[in-house]
């Protein structure tokens, strides 16, 4: 069984509507999950859009 930490995520300043910032943060949290390398985390990032 593996124990993930999980991370408290803050937004401190967007322009942007809330909205965005809730898919934004979806996509980052499910590519963070699936992947271990940053490089695949920003692959997956940017294949979602």
């Amino acid at each position: 069984m593996r124990t993930v930490d999980r991370k408290t995520i803050q937004i401190k300043i967007a322009d942007m509507e809330e909205f965005m910032q809730q898919e934004a943060v979806e996509c980052a949290v499910k590519a963070f999950e699936s992947n271990d390398v940053e490089k695949d985390i920003a692959s997956s990032i940017k294949k979602e859009n």
